[in-house]
């Protein structure tokens, strides 16, 4: 099990808070030689292995969805400029189809 809290309170980027937890478990079959550290070899390979696992899971799951809603949430260019960037696209997209529509005739 990994628990996850991360906050930030800073002035220029408000606040934010994250928290979880993530558990998983494994069961494998391994084999054990006469050596008596085979078992403990089994078991680290084991714990790295769903180490990794947990942490790629982390950081698409939790740290991946933050940035994608915080993006969507909050916008680094002025109003005006996405309104002026917005229209500009739509006269765009206006004068392809009004191209298509000519060509097709």
């Amino acid at each position: 099990t990994v628990m996850l809290w991360l906050q930030n309170t800073r002035e220029g980027s408000g606040q934010m808070d994250l928290g979880g937890s993530l558990s998983r478990q494994v069961e494998k079959d391994l084999p054990v030689t006469a050596d008596m550290f085979s078992h403990i070899v089994n078991i680290g390979g084991m714990v790295e292995r769903m180490e990794n696992n947990i942490r790629g899971i982390l950081e698409t799951v939790y740290f991946g969805r933050t940035l994608t809603v915080l993006n969507d949430m909050r916008s680094l260019v002025d109003l005006e400029s996405k309104k002026a960037h917005d229209k500009l696209n739509q006269g765009i997209a206006d004068a392809l189809k009004a191209k298509d529509r000519t060509s097709s005739n």
